[in-house]
């Protein structure tokens, strides 16, 4: 058992100064290197066959030098109108799975010896006279001039402030990926005739071809598949976005974001060797929109502020989806025939209810039945009936209440207990 070593270094270097008040700049310099990490080590003594196909003590790849710059410039000079550009250029590491494919198909891991001797069972021979290679056989190799994969991407935008919580932000972004990792079949057999161009009467005409012509026709006719990783994939991302960015205040914030998408790649395996830009095509989702949000309740809004510190609790709840989903109040909910329901804005200003006996009230307006909107839009909560009215007796009373003489009487507040328990009940039937 060999053991595989895949080592991978970095260092960088970053500085940043603003040359003038408004304007920031940031420069740095980063440098990558994976070793010990492209089977330079393999031995083919006794193998020499194998040399036609690879040679690991030419691999490497040390020149993974990576700038960075980025500029920020205040136009106004008061944090509202934001330009910025920025440039890095990145690499990435070799997967270590195609380094086992490759050792596990050029050194044959087992042999086997018929009647070994003793107590030398090679019987003076070396391990390698024993191995046996099969009538072409199908190989998996890497590239001798393979590369870590680089990317190059380049952003420019613009943020502006539009209200004291709000922002836009707008940016361009590209990105140019080279060297991409991905595998062909060098030794896949040469095409008789340009098929792409064939017209189907000719080709009826086309005798089968047997295995043996298939592989005569193979530029190594010893070998089967020779399955190659290299680094010739490539793809081109532009991409502009636009994004409407409303931060926590009044208890909600929402984001707003919309994405083109211009992306053209060539990255999959290759399918044909020898006609490869067949697998290159347009690629990714051309319009995304995506919409996430989130509101905050306060548990304990109708107890008295001095308490209403220790018990409040804040919540909310965001959803991201591609296209919303309608939100739909239950059917069932824990309201009791007789009681009262205001809405959000009203119960928290403390409003009063003001309604003849048996009506149906809510703080705001009541939404008709046939509407066909959904509870959550029309501010729609479960309806209690007013409580009973009660009489106030005595002018202390009457001046209390702010009545006087044969004026009409005011239908009460359910208590604090009451709109405590009704507020946490409307408020988590919202966040579901």
């Amino acid at each position: 058992m060999r053991k595989l070593h895949n080592y991978w270094m970095n260092g960088y270097a970053q500085d940043e100064w603003k040359p003038i008040s408004n304007v920031t700049v940031n420069l740095g310099l980063r440098y990558d290197t994976q070793y010990h990490s492209f089977n330079n080590q393999l031995d083919f003594t006794g193998r020499e066959v194998l040399k036609q196909l690879v040679d690991p003590t030419s691999r490497h790849d040390n020149n993974n030098f990576g700038p960075r710059v980025g500029v920020a410039w205040d136009v106004t000079n008061d944090t509202r109108t934001l330009v910025r550009a920025a440039y890095g250029r990145f690499y990435q590491y070799l997967p270590q799975g195609s380094l086992r494919n490759e050792l596990g198909t050029l050194l044959q891991n087992s042999i086997s010896i018929t009647n070994p001797s003793y107590p030398d069972p090679y019987g003076g021979l070396s391990q390698q006279a024993f191995v046996t290679v099969s009538a072409r056989p199908n190989v998996n190799i890497l590239d001798d001039n393979i590369q870590n994969m680089t990317g190059d991407t380049a952003t420019a935008g613009v943020s502006r402030q539009l209200m004291r919580n709000l922002a836009i932000h707008v940016d361009g972004v590209y990105t140019n990926l080279r060297q991409f990792a991905r595998t062909q079949n060098i030794n896949q057999p040469r095409p008789a005739f340009d098929f792409t161009t064939l017209d189907a009467a000719t080709a009826a005409k086309i005798a089968a071809f047997s295995t043996a012509q298939l592989n005569a026709a193979r530029p190594m006719a010893n070998w089967g598949n020779i399955v190659q990783l290299t680094s010739n994939g490539w793809s081109h991302y532009r991409a502009l976005y636009v994004r409407l960015d409303k931060r926590m205040a009044n208890r909600y914030m929402y984001l707003v974001s919309y994405t083109r998408d211009w992306t053209t790649n060539s990255v999959d395996n290759v399918s044909d060797f020898y006609h490869p830009d067949l697998d290159t095509g347009p690629s990714g989702r051309k319009h995304t929109l995506v919409a996430s949000g989130g509101r905050e309740r306060l548990r304990a809004a109708a107890v008295r502020s001095h308490i209403r510190r220790g018990l409040d609790h804040s919540y909310g709840a965001a959803v991201q989806r591609a296209l919303g989903r309608r939100f739909h109040r239950r059917r069932h909910d824990r309201f009791r025939p007789g009681d009262v329901a205001q809405s959000g804005r009203a119960r928290q200003r403390g409003h009063r209810v003001r309604a003849a006996e048996g009506q149906r009230v809510a703080g705001g307006a009541q939404p008709r039945a046939d509407s066909g909107e959904p509870a959550a839009e029309q501010r729609l909560q479960p309806v209690r009936h007013p409580v009973e009215p009660r009489a106030a007796t005595g002018r202390r009373a009457q001046r209390r209440s702010g009545r006087t003489g044969d004026q009409p009487l005011r239908t009460r507040q359910p208590d604090r207990r009451h709109r405590r328990h009704l507020h946490q009940h409307c408020a988590l039937e919202l966040a579901r």
